[in-house]
């Protein structure tokens, strides 16, 4: 019995499970726990407790242990996916969301590349400016102290001035940097310093050269001041003061004038005089009569006179339309008045009359004018007319006119 009964089959588990068997659980529940989320309670080993055995209180009633009792994990929820199971194909809203979700991608994709790429380009621009800039105030800072000094200064321009004179004046020097001399300072130095000088223009010439071109400007007129005359051009700037000696320019009487510094406008005491004296002093240039002028008389505002080559008095009225009066008075001297004949030249907008004076000795009679020099001129001679004054002891009747 004892052989039979080992060699039957395999022996029967006994009631007692050993220590190996007593924590495993059956294939399959662990699984199953995990999908429904809960999960098992731990318990201690028989014989063998967990922690510190607690000391029971007086009374004998155990207390409650602190610890409160764990409590199981919540179960994991899943979202439910938008994709289809596996075997089945997507419908449409599962294609239309996952072209959404590309689409969106995307456009996220490229919205950072453009940002990417603008910062690229702004900082590129930001580097490129500041190394121009740098480049540029390299480059100005050796133009203005190492390159294009002045090496030739040229005076262009004839005046009463030496070019050394005019050159110091300016304050250009060699040596200087050309791009920082002050050409309008010395233009006007030029004009104020060296009054003669009408106008003055400073040119630069890369690399070193400097010229300055200069005009001299001629006298017009001279008005008395007390204890001499005060000598101007055309616009009215002094040109110098003469004491003890008549000027060889024209003399201009009836005007007051308050100051006169030389390189300066003169200061008239009165604006409309100034004012008739300058378009009178024009009108005189513009027909070639004012280098034979001797004076402009100013005493009667509504007749001025001039006085031509010291034979011929000019009566032109008022200051209205002195350009065509002088026009019509050059005429009448070049036609009516030849040379070392006085005259008088009666002038209006729109005609000259011609009366000449014929000196008879004392005790000779008066003559009558010839029916030549009465007559009022021939074709070409239109708006001038003639007459003739005789003077003498007994010649007192007046100019006879034939019109």
């Amino acid at each position: 019995m004892d052989n039979q009964k080992k060699g039957s089959g395999k022996a029967r588990p006994t009631g007692k499970s050993g220590p190996s068997q007593q924590g495993k659980r059956p294939p399959g529940k662990k699984r199953a726990q995990a999908r429904s989320g809960t999960s098992p309670q731990r318990t201690n080993r028989p014989g063998k407790p967990r922690g510190r055995p607690s000391a029971a209180p007086s009374g004998g009633v155990k207390k409650p242990s602190a610890r409160p009792p764990s409590s199981p994990p919540k179960a994991k929820t899943s979202r439910p996916s938008s994709l289809p199971k596996k075997g089945e194909a997507p419908s449409l809203e599962d294609r239309t969301n996952q072209a959404r979700k590309m689409q969106s991608r995307q456009e996220a994709r490229d919205q950072n590349g453009r940002r990417h790429k603008r910062r690229r380009k702004a900082s590129t621009r930001f580097y490129s400016i500041l190394v121009v800039l740098f480049a540029v105030a390299i480059g100005v800072t050796l133009c203005m102290t190492v390159f294009f000094n002045i090496q030739t200064i040229q005076v262009q321009g004839e005046t009463r001035y030496e070019a050394e004179e005019i050159i110091r004046v300016s304050g250009i020097a060699k040596g200087k940097n050309l791009l920082l001399a002050d050409t309008k300072g010395g233009e006007e130095d030029l004009t104020v310093k060296l009054p003669y000088i009408g106008s003055a223009h400073i040119v630069r010439k890369l690399p070193a050269t400097v010229v300055i071109e200069v005009e001299e400007t001629t006298p017009a007129y001279a008005v008395q001041m007390e204890g001499g005359w005060a000598v101007a051009d055309q616009t009215g700037k002094t040109l110098e003061y003469l004491q003890g000696q008549i000027p060889s320019v024209p003399v201009v009487v009836g005007i007051s004038v308050t100051g006169a510094p030389p390189g300066s406008p003169m200061e008239f005491e009165d604006e409309e005089q100034k004012k008739k004296l300058t378009d009178l002093t024009n009108a005189l240039k513009e027909n070639n009569l004012i280098e034979k002028t001797n004076q402009m008389d100013f005493t009667n505002g509504s007749d001025i006179t001039v006085l031509y080559d010291n034979r011929v008095t000019l009566k032109c009225g008022g200051a209205v339309d002195l350009d065509a009066k002088l026009a019509m008075a050059k005429e009448a001297i070049a036609r009516k008045a030849p040379d070392g004949q006085k005259a008088t030249i009666v002038l209006t907008s729109t005609q000259a009359t011609v009366r000449f004076e014929d000196n008879v000795s004392s005790g000779a009679s008066s003559q009558s004018p010839s029916p030549e020099e009465t007559d009022v001129s021939s074709t070409g001679d239109a708006g001038i007319s003639s007459e003739k004054e005789s003077s003498g002891a007994e010649g007192s009747g007046a100019p006879s006119s034939t019109d």
